[in-house]
């Protein structure tokens, strides 16, 4: 079924609206304090809004429009909630930690083990039945946490960031579970990583400063991003222009030759997105007097390391230099630098938004 919901949490600077198609995963993609936790809080009924509603189908999920107050308890509504931490109940074992939903419903306890042994399995955790949450591993005890929210059988499940407390070997086991139970369910997951996002999810819905600034299939946004945000999430270079025969021409007057994705008419705003990789900065003593095809010259905006190199950002563009480069060359805030764009990981596309400088 499908779920629609918004939602205005003012004390938060939430005002976000969303649709999860059914059996579909959705990922909240966006930095910590972006407003996924709450939103997602909106809908499992542990953060109760100023305003909104929700939809589950043709079923009400809650509705708090001026002149109504549907309100229902967590335990009301038909959606299962699994955050960073397990919670699981630490007098426990495993099995019946994954048993407790079915026995809560009324289940014999010979019928809620039954079950919840078929849960662990489908998470890869049977081994772990008779072991208390003090014996496992962390990956070990998100593994059985996810088998207990998948045998409250949740029309909708809600993950909270449900790698960010696992090391790396643990987060990747998980990451598989997820692959495998997640497939055909409706499910939204929030996370700050886009690795989670394009492995995990469906669709994406990008969040920033409590809104939804852009929306579609994962593949789509994240290969053509619309907005500056989420091109930063991506790592991917992104500035409007506008289309040419062959490319774009940039609000300096720069023309960049490369791919085109549509066929929006030449004249018309359209984006240009760059990996990193094909985009280099030019040395000084390598400039021409006058700027050749597809080179942009701009101020560096900010720095940061990234792997082995040195990623610097310069108008809307992303370049990695090694670190040899960068010792040699040195660039620095503030700094001009010239920039050669590759034509190959270089793309333009029509423009559905405006950006924010506009």
């Amino acid at each position: 079924m499908r779920l629609r919901a918004s939602a205005v949490v003012a004390a938060r600077g939430l005002n976000a609206t969303l649709t999860v198609e059914s059996g579909r995963t959705l990922a909240l993609l966006g930095a910590n304090g972006s407003g996924k936790s709450s939103l997602l809080g909106v809908l499992a009924g542990v953060l109760r809004p100023d305003s909104g509603d929700a939809s589950l189908g043709d079923a009400e999920l809650f509705n708090l429009s001026p002149g109504s107050a549907t309100w229902p308890r967590p335990d009301e509504r038909p959606i299962g909630l699994l955050g960073q931490v397990p919670m699981l109940f630490p007098h426990l074992s495993a099995l019946d930690n994954v048993a407790f939903p079915a026995r809560a419903r009324g289940a014999s306890k010979p019928d809620a083990r039954r079950a919840a042994l078929q849960w662990l399995r489908a998470v890869d955790a049977e081994t772990l039945s008779a072991s208390r949450p003090r014996e496992l591993s962390g990956g070990e005890s998100q593994r059985v946490a996810i088998a207990r929210a998948l045998a409250a059988e949740p029309e909708i499940l809600l993950l909270d960031e449900p790698l960010a407390a696992l090391d790396v070997d643990s987060a990747q086991t998980v990451r598989a579970v997820l692959a495998s139970v997640l497939a055909e369910r409706t499910a939204i997951f929030a996370t700050h990583d886009v690795v989670d996002a394009s492995m995990l999810a469906d669709d994406i819905a990008v969040m920033h400063d409590g809104h939804i600034v852009e929306a579609g299939p994962t593949r789509d946004v994240l290969a053509r991003p619309q907005h500056p945000f989420t091109a930063r999430m991506a790592g991917r270079g992104l500035v409007a222009g506008v289309r040419t025969d062959s490319g774009i021409r940039l609000p300096d007057g720069a023309l960049v030759a490369c791919a085109l994705a549509d066929d929006s008419a030449v004249g018309s705003g359209v984006l240009l997105t760059v990996r990193p990789g094909s985009v280099r900065v030019v040395p000084a003593s390598a400039r021409l007097a006058k700027p050749a095809a597809n080179t942009v010259t701009a101020p560096v905006t900010a720095l940061e390391t990234h792997a082995e190199s040195l990623r610097i950002w310069a108008g809307g563009l992303i370049a990695d230099m090694n670190l040899e480069e960068a010792r040699t060359q040195a660039p620095r805030p503030g700094d001009v630098v010239t920039m050669h764009i590759d034509p190959v990981g270089a793309v333009v596309y029509a423009r559905a938004v405006s950006l924010p400088s506009d």
